[in-house]
């Protein structure tokens, strides 16, 4: 028997709430943008001390999650963007170093998202 997600739908929100309370949201963060917020609200949190700021940025804009990105801009803090970062051998602002790789990349959604957000 293959469970189905839509039985949980049946069951008293009591129970519900029973079940997801054992759930990490690191683990329901795939299953909607509901838990997906929630985890990167946990994730901003904890930028720049225990997550290596611009590895994340880097592997985002590689694969141009644009919704990542843009859920991120959203919820980041503002001191993230005053870093400088040296990046090639150039020194640079954040933002700079976002825009830089999002050509190098070609990621074309995450520029758009990009400049949206930081206008």
């Amino acid at each position: 028997m293959i469970f189905d997600m839509d039985m949980l739908d049946n069951l008293f929100p009591e129970i519900k709430d029973q079940i997801f309370s054992f759930i990490p949201v690191s683990t329901l963060k795939v299953t909607n943008s509901i838990y997906f917020k929630q985890y990167m609200d946990i994730m901003c949190k904890k930028m720049g001390t225990t997550v290596n700021v611009d590895t994340y940025f880097r592997n985002i804009i590689r694969y141009d999650n644009g919704y990542v990105l843009n859920v991120i801009l959203e919820r980041a803090p503002v001191t993230i963007f005053r870093r400088h970062i040296t990046y090639r051998k150039t020194k640079m602002t954040f933002i700079e170093y976002i825009n830089t790789l999002t050509i190098y990349y070609g990621a074309s959604k995450c520029r758009k998202h990009m400049l949206d957000n930081l206008k």
